[in-house]
């Protein structure tokens, strides 16, 4: 009597599904980790980190990309340093914003920096900084199916405003109102205070 083999398929196919949405959980569980380790949010991508990305099935949210060289931040062009912070700020917004919402795990904010991973930028294609990309969750290949964020799409708003708008649009994911730190903080505002009132009783000794 001939024993059928087509029951054994089932459990293969179950098991197939299971090991890709496992690998899908486990690189968003390892992406929320490295983005709480982050003061600004932002995540590190190395040439192992990013395989894994690509490699996991599905992929339930979109990177956005900073492409960084440390040897530019103290030349005035292409102002990198001021971008990066500029970056860093929709990252902090977006966590503040959506921490406790169905979004925090839509997208995530990374960097690659040149000198650790030269490859990494001819694989995105990368020729001239500054340059931001979006990378869709169905992306394959990085260089063509990643997006740029021109940031000069924007004329006469923020920097940060304008990547938020942009990162709105083509993700779909709403990134919530610019956090910026104010102008003067407690410490400085408590420091002019407390020198005022120190200056006061000379002031009123020589009015008097």
């Amino acid at each position: 009597m001939a024993i059928s083999t087509k029951p054994t398929l089932i459990p293969l196919v179950i098991l197939i599904i299971i090991t890709h949405y496992s690998t899908a959980d486990t690189i968003v569980s390892d992406l929320h980790s490295l983005r709480s380790q982050s003061p600004s949010g932002i995540i590190h991508l190395n040439e192992t980190l990013i395989n894994r990305i690509l490699k996991s099935t599905p992929k339930p949210f979109h990177l956005i990309i900073f492409f960084d060289a440390l040897k530019l931040h103290n030349q005035p062009e292409p102002n990198l340093k001021t971008i990066k912070s500029e970056f860093a700020l929709v990252s902090k917004s977006f966590i503040i914003n959506n921490r406790n919402t169905s979004l925090f795990h839509k997208i995530f904010f990374c960097d690659i920096e040149l000198g650790e991973s030269k490859h990494n930028f001819i694989r995105f294609g990368v020729r001239a900084l500054p340059d931001i990309r979006i990378v869709p969750p169905d992306a394959k290949d990085l260089k063509s199916d990643s997006i740029p964020i021109g940031l000069g799409d924007y004329p006469g708003m923020g920097i940060a405003e304008s990547m938020a708008d942009i990162i709105d649009l083509r993700t779909g994911v709403s990134i919530g109102a610019i956090h910026r730190p104010p102008i003067v903080t407690k410490t400085q505002l408590g420091l002019v205070i407390g020198g005022f009132l120190m200056w006061m009783p000379f002031v009123a000794k020589k009015v008097i």
